[in-house]
């Protein structure tokens, strides 16, 4: 993955594997709550500069299940 774009890919919960890193959106840092919201809102999903906090992780939790790619 780019340092400067992610994708949040909507994913069910029975695909969460056991050894995923998974966030749930309040335990994201500020800044990454704000671009997740975002690609949320927009239905694009795509993400253009995201932060440690985001990927970093496998999967994050929000409005719905979202694998970051």
């Amino acid at each position: 993955m780019s340092s400067t774009d992610a994708t949040l890919d909507g994913t069910c919960p029975r695909d969460v594997e056991a050894d995923d890193d998974v966030r749930h959106f309040d335990q994201l840092s500020d800044r990454a709550q704000r671009v997740v919201a975002a690609a949320d809102a927009d239905w694009t999903h795509s993400v253009d500069a995201p932060t440690p906090a985001l990927t970093d992780a496998d999967v994050v939790v929000f409005t719905d299940y979202y694998r970051v790619e």
